[in-house]
């Protein structure tokens, strides 16, 4: 959901999450002419590594966990993202068909001894590396999504925003963003996922995300901003304002690059993409 007629700021999409201890079988395989639909839930976490680190130190500890998989032909995957702006943190992102998949999977390593052992050695070493961590789990709003599906294979960024809503005021988020969405549909280009928190430590949380090729299409998206300023009316825009300032109680934006060392990924992405994700 596009923010930018009530804020100056860009308006990123945030996900961000640490590796748990189940992996979802739907990550890349329901696609579509290489199309990745959004998940039907989200599991996200984010590690906050210590500062003044060795360079690359955290990179060379969270690969541990993709030899571990690797090494086991695990069929689960999990991509992971590095903050460009905000806290220093590492995001993973880890998607599920349902809640009882996120049990399966766990159920699944857990008969699995030696793929537990060392992921357990790799957390070890990941640990002593970190100041704190959290994970959260969301649900996919299609109703408040735009254009959602994109082929991941090809994404190298991921603009995010996290929306804390007033308690009780979901259903006014919802008509919110069905005015940034009538206002956003003649942009051809515009796309995010919606996701709300289900269980995990914010409450009335929101976040959006849109996966990017570039950061060029950063700079197209604040030029649409400003066009989509100016055809809107003064009356429209006062309206969206004064809806999101009794209906949001806090926002934040960031953007993320996807980090291919760090992440395990199908091998049809690294043939569709070798240079970016390593050859198969």
């Amino acid at each position: 959901m596009k923010k930018h007629f009530v804020s100056t700021s860009a308006l990123c999409l945030l996900s961000a999450g640490f590796v748990l201890t189940g992996l979802s079988s739907a990550t890349a395989q329901d696609q579509k002419g290489g199309v990745t639909p959004p998940p039907n839930v989200l599991a996200i976490g984010v590690e906050f590594p210590k500062l003044g680190l060795a360079p690359g130190a955290h990179v060379k500890t969270e690969s541990e966990f993709v030899q571990a998989y690797s090494a086991a032909h695990w069929s689960e995957h999990y991509l992971t993202l590095v903050a460009i702006s905000g806290t220093p943190r590492t995001v993973f992102l880890e998607r599920y068909d349902s809640f009882a998949a996120i049990q399966e999977n766990h159920e699944a390593l857990q008969k699995n001894p030696s793929l537990m052992a060392a992921l357990q050695s790799a957390a070890s070493d990941d640990g002593k590396l970190l100041k704190s961590r959290y994970s959260s789990t969301f649900v996919y709003r299609d109703d408040l999504s735009m254009r959602a599906p994109v082929d991941m294979s090809q994404m190298r960024f991921m603009e995010i925003t996290i929306f804390d809503v007033q308690p009780g005021h979901g259903h006014d988020f919802v008509t919110l963003t069905k005015m940034y969405q009538d206002a956003w549909s003649k942009t051809p280009n515009a796309h995010w996922a919606t996701f709300e928190e289900q269980y995990g430590p914010h409450g009335d949380r929101y976040i959006v995300i849109s996966p990017m090729k570039s950061l060029a299409e950063a700079d197209q998206e604040l030029m649409d901003d400003k066009k989509m300023d100016a055809g809107m009316s003064t009356e429209d825009k006062k309206k969206m304002s004064d809806l999101f300032a009794s209906t949001v109680a806090s926002d934040q934006t960031n953007l993320f690059a996807i980090s291919p060392k760090m992440s395990y990924v199908p091998d049809s992405w690294k043939e569709s993409s070798p240079d970016f994700w390593g050859k198969k």
